[in-house]
């Protein structure tokens, strides 16, 4: 496996045993695989970005190009590895066909990313939008967030979203099984399988709050099923997804309210950064280590900090367009 190191995204994506694990895994070729990723961490995004291209290939709606693919890269590497030492003509052949295939998944990469027009649902700082996609699944965005698809939704083999920001979602279940995939940061998909469900994809991080139903969280390194009531935080550069009880509090802002069930100061301050777009200025940062129980209006700011500065015993106020916090 060391040789994988030199590889590409493109030759990794036309590799025969990566495309079998990505496409049909088993017990033996994950375990060599996920081993292979924790020893070498730095070809994660290449990892991801390879699983990408052989997926984009195995989930067309074109199921004999995908088979005349996988069948032809075949044949090219058996050929290859019965002569070791082919004739130039031979290898021209080789690597014609080679270039070929990888032009098909660059091609089909451009064609699903950027060649299609994009529709796009976006909400400013302090606003909260609901929204309903053309299957009947219906989104709630948070502030300052955004969702896109492209609009050829109807006829691709799977509901695609991408998300940044945060946004509630309730899938509808369609007739034909049609799996739906909320693409994150970071490589990070979730796989939903009929639920109701919360992402969050602020500050290079994603949580997922599950609520009902069943989603498959994916990275390059891990799979993991969620149970309803269970929550995931995910963070680049670990190789662990963090699965623990999760909250209703998480969607409380779905109901315009802000729930804090001893927050500290400084994951207040965070979400008064994301969802007001208001620079916070603490004077004393060692302010940021208390702790706050409040239920509040999410749709005033001015009730927010009022109740935030008679909780904390601070002076919190609104100057000039930034949020100034001090004893």
């Amino acid at each position: 496996m060391n040789y994988y190191k030199d590889y590409s995204v493109e030759a990794l994506a036309l590799d025969k045993s990566f495309q079998e694990w990505v496409l049909n895994p088993d017990a033996q070729s994950d375990q060599i695989w996920q081993e292979w990723l924790r020893q070498n961490p730095d070809k994660q995004h290449d990892v991801a970005q390879a699983m990408e291209l052989v997926r984009l290939s195995g989930l067309s709606a074109d199921a004999e190009a995908n088979a005349a693919y996988l069948e032809g890269w075949s044949k090219v590497m058996e050929a290859a590895n019965a002569d070791a030492r082919p004739s130039r003509g031979k290898w021209v052949a080789y690597a014609s066909l080679a270039a070929a295939l990888v032009g098909l998944l660059v091609l089909v990469y451009v064609y699903r990313f950027a060649g299609n027009a994009v529709t796009e649902f976006k909400t400013a700082y302090a606003e909260v939008k609901e929204i309903e996609l053309k299957d009947g699944t219906r989104v709630m965005l948070n502030a300052n967030s955004t969702l896109t698809y492209n609009d050829n939704w109807d006829d691709a083999a799977t509901r695609e979203v991408t998300l940044k920001g945060e946004g509630f979602f309730t899938v509808v279940h369609t007739a034909d099984d049609k799996p739906f995939v909320v693409h994150a940061q970071n490589e990070a998909t979730i796989l939903v399988l009929g639920t109701e469900f919360n992402v969050s994809t602020r500050r290079n991080k994603v949580a997922v709050y599950l609520q009902s139903g069943k989603v498959r969280f994916n990275t390059a390194l891990q799979e993991v099923t969620m149970k309803p009531g269970e929550s995931i935080e995910y963070i680049p550069g670990r190789t662990e997804v963090e699965l623990k009880p999760g909250t209703e509090e998480t969607v409380a802002w779905t109901n315009k309210q802000y729930v804090m069930s001893d927050t500290p100061l400084a994951d207040v301050v965070r979400d008064l950064e994301d969802t007001y777009g208001k620079p916070v200025m603490v004077s004393d940062t060692t302010l940021l280590a208390k702790r706050v129980t409040a239920k509040v209006p999410a749709n005033n700011l001015n009730v927010l900090l009022e109740v935030l500065s008679q909780t904390l015993k601070l002076n919190i106020e609104d100057q000039n367009n930034k949020i100034v916090i001090r004893q």
